[in-house]
């Protein structure tokens, strides 16, 4: 029944490795960005950012205007002999270049508007993959557990055999049995932990979840530096940038409704009742007495000086937590160095000794299993640290916004 098992496992790690279809970071994206509804909204934003702009530019519709007076009265007012009939035409004017200013805004939003969908967008890239080396991570955990619980397997056959001449106590084989047992649950759980991951990364990309072989990413990248990173030429700085200007374009606008509008108009006027006609022109400004848009303009001059700290705020913010990503990185880095060349391979030829000297009757089963733990816990911990460094690594890359896939 053991053997069976074993069996089992292995043939379902081997199918796993073998797997013909195989799928990678790019592919992955390539097919996100052909559904996902960001990609669709971006167009729609797009679309009514146009809308804006297109009704932005529209001048002020001319008012017609038809007027009938002294009419239905009494007497010599009783029918329409001497009624006075008006038509007139009048054109509102303004005044400041305030559809051009209008326009401007109209503008700047819409860059903002591509701006910060392509911001989400690539938010999107790096949220997909995280998710991609969780799973990559889930997947070498599965492999790990997996040739954990094969040496179970075969140190509880040793153990089997040193009982059955006697050379060691029954209990040594008891103590194996729930080694073992404890090393299945831990491969039951990375193997759903994998399934899980699996599924939350296809679910996001539309991808189908049968495909189970991953190409690994080329991640030897060396460590990155802020030192040479241009802040004004990114994304975050340009929709900073953009929302100072968007700002400081209402200020115009505002500055511009102190110039008064006017309206000039004509009109004929009909009189009925000896068939006479004579025409009207008319001229009407406001008379900017009492209100100059003193307040607007005081207000928009405090959003203008509230987007200046808020990017100066901002930006402090990028760099504390690029600056704590990249200390948390490093650590990781020389914690992984000494992992992966001192304590891993020291451990691996420490349980290999303690293997041999116990077969050579020099060696009691406990030493083999501190031995064993010992190897466990420094190879489980070297995988969480390689998985960490890559998070870290996506998060940096995320802040920079370095290299992204093509986003059509």
């Amino acid at each position: 029944m053991k053997i069976l098992l074993f069996t089992l496992i292995i043939m379902n790690f081997k199918s796993i490795a073998n797997e013909t279809k195989t799928i990678n970071l790019t592919q992955l994206w390539s097919q996100l960005i052909t559904w996902h509804p960001l990609v669709l909204i971006k167009q729609y934003k797009l679309e009514s950012s146009d809308g804006e702009i297109e009704q932005s530019s529209k001048k002020i519709n001319p008012e017609f205007s038809f007027e009938i007076e002294e009419f239905g009265g009494s007497k010599s007012r009783k029918g329409f002999d001497d009624a006075l009939v008006q038509v007139s035409l009048s054109q509102l004017f303004e005044r400041g270049k305030k559809r051009q200013k209008r326009i401007t805004i109209s503008e700047i939003e819409k860059s903002i508007e591509i701006l910060e969908t392509n911001k989400s967008i690539q938010e999107l890239f790096f949220e997909m993959k995280e998710k991609y080396l969780e799973t990559l991570f889930s997947k070498s955990r599965l492999q790990l557990e997996l040739a954990l619980y094969k040496m179970t397997l075969e140190f509880e056959e040793v153990m089997k055999k040193l009982v059955k001449y006697g050379k060691i106590s029954p209990i040594g084989l008891e103590r194996v049995k729930i080694l073992k047992s404890s090393s299945q649950i831990d491969l039951n759980e990375a193997q759903s932990q994998f399934k899980i991951n699996k599924m939350e990364l296809f679910s996001l990309s539309g991808f189908d979840e049968k495909i189970e072989s991953f190409k690994l990413l080329d991640l030897k990248e060396n460590s990155f530096s802020d030192e040479n990173f241009d802040w004004n030429k990114s994304v975050q700085m340009k929709i900073f940038n953009k929302k100072l200007e968007l700002q400081k374009a209402k200020l115009n606008l505002e500055r511009s409704k102190a110039k008064q509008d006017y309206s000039f108009g004509g009109a004929i006027q009909n009189f009925t009742g000896n068939d006479e006609k004579a025409f009207v022109l008319s001229y009407t400004v406001a008379l900017g007495v009492y209100d100059r848009n003193q307040g607007g303009i005081r207000a928009q001059k405090a959003r203008v000086n509230i987007q200046k700290e808020q990017i100066r705020l901002d930006l402090l913010n990028l760099r504390v937590k690029l600056k704590k990503l990249k200390n948390q990185m490093s650590f990781s880095k020389s914690k992984l160095n000494t992992l992966k060349n001192i304590i891993v391979p020291s451990s691996e030829k420490l349980y290999q000794r303690v293997i041999k000297a116990q077969n050579a009757g020099k060696s009691d089963y406990l030493a083999v299993l501190e031995a064993r733990r010992n190897l466990i816990e420094n190879k489980r911990l070297e995988l969480n640290i390689k998985h960490q460094l890559l998070i870290e690594k996506n998060k940096i890359d995320q802040i920079l916004l370095n290299k992204v896939l093509e986003i059509k």
